[in-house]
């Protein structure tokens, strides 16, 4: 099944289907295939039954139409594509400059700009990928925990930029056969054991928590990304655990402009959408404090 994923036209069809929360598969070992998320001019594949995160910025003035982003957990393999849409420089500030691709070269592919960077930072590896266009980001990023891990190839060999006349695979070789480099094998998924919230884990991480998205302080009002509260403007500090279900079950609201807004804060940040934490092959929980400063 192919999915219409970046279109800028047509609404998101994961809407309907995906659930923003994460639900991490159960039971026993599963066969899992690959899925094409695609628009006019980009495409990628993503083993099924990732989640996707919808943000609709247009609406509140925002120079970003849309940010859209996908992500899967996989044999604590992630796999996450963010997409923006909208004016270029206002997706700039948002995106940031990854400390992952500083001084890193830039190529033109079909009118994207691509840059990638690779790191290691503890026990994992990081690749990081960016296609810039006239008006829009892809962000594609993988995290895993071997250096040469056939998921994280697969999944950046995926990836295919096109105009109305060619089609480019930026990272495979020039001579790569593009018919016969679209189907990718199976995947065998192993379920991953989780913790409970009585144990929480503050040491030796195999690899923390990845946030997909935490409400944010905006400048002037104060307002919240992606919820309809104002607050009085000023910063937030907040003791968060992050459980190994995927969800945030605590809020502990250290730092906030009046004791008013403290309810509405603990509501907010309970909305944080992220991968948990791992150690020892399992999802754990753990406890973060977080600064939200306004940008």
């Amino acid at each position: 099944m192919r999915y219409r994923f970046l279109s800028k036209y047509t609404p998101w069809i994961f809407l309907a289907l995906i659930s923003p929360t994460i639900a991490f598969s159960q039971g026993i070992e599963s066969q899992i295939q690959w899925q094409v998320l695609e628009n006019e001019d980009f495409y990628v594949q993503i083993p099924e039954g990732f989640q996707v995160h919808a943000l609709d910025l247009g609406s509140r003035g925002s120079r970003i139409k849309t940010k859209r982003t996908a992500f899967r957990c996989i044999n604590g393999t992630v796999l996450i594509l963010d997409f923006y849409i909208g004016d270029l420089n206002s997706i700039k500030d948002a995106a940031g400059e990854p400390e992952i691709l500083k001084g890193t070269d830039r190529e033109s592919v079909l009118g994207f700009e691509v840059r990638r960077g690779k790191q290691s930072i503890g026990k994992n590896f990081w690749d990081w990928q960016r296609y810039t266009s006239k008006n829009s980001i892809v962000d594609v990023r993988a995290v895993s925990f071997k250096k040469n891990d056939p998921i994280v190839r697969d999944f950046l060999g995926s990836i295919r930029v096109t105009d109305q006349k060619q089609v480019a695979a930026p990272n495979l070789p020039s001579n790569t056969d593009l018919n016969k480099a679209n189907n990718l094998a199976a995947i065998s998924e192993i379920p991953i054991e989780r913790s409970g919230d009585s144990e929480i884990i503050a040491n030796d991480l195999d690899r923390n928590i990845i946030i997909i998205f935490q409400p944010r302080l905006t400048a002037g009002t104060a307002s919240v990304a992606g919820s309809e509260h104002n607050f009085p403007s000023g910063d937030v500090m907040a003791k968060v655990l992050y459980s190994s279900s995927g969800l945030v079950t605590k809020v502990n609201v250290l730092v906030a402009p009046t004791s008013k807004v403290i309810d509405l804060w603990n509501n907010e940040l309970r909305k944080t959408v992220f991968i948990p934490a791992m150690k020892d092959g399992r999802f754990v929980s753990v406890i973060a404090t977080i600064e939200l400063k306004r940008v």
